[in-house]
């Protein structure tokens, strides 16, 4: 059974969608604007920084939206381990 650490923040996946986004030189406006336009997501570019920052709850429906914006998986997104670069879609 894999035990996961005690969560302090609000979601797991923030620091390596802020890696992915800007490995693709995207800002965080652009990318909320593209789960505007793609997914229609409300997710304004403050909600980019918070969910960044673990600051803000992250729906899996949003994790799915992001990670093909960003091109990479989902569980890319939500595991710690390995390159996320060379992560497949």
């Amino acid at each position: 059974m894999l035990l996961l650490p005690a969560m302090k923040t609000g979601n797991i996946s923030g620091k390596r969608i802020k890696e992915r986004r800007r490995a693709q030189k995207l800002a965080q406006v652009d990318l909320a604007a593209a789960l505007a336009v793609e997914y229609d997501l409300d997710i304004s570019q403050a909600d980019i920084s918070k969910i960044e920052h673990n600051q803000r709850i992250l729906r899996d429906y949003e994790l799915r939206a992001i990670a093909q914006v960003l091109e990479v998986s989902m569980d890319a997104l939500a595991n710690n381990d390995g390159d996320l670069m060379s992560e497949p879609l």
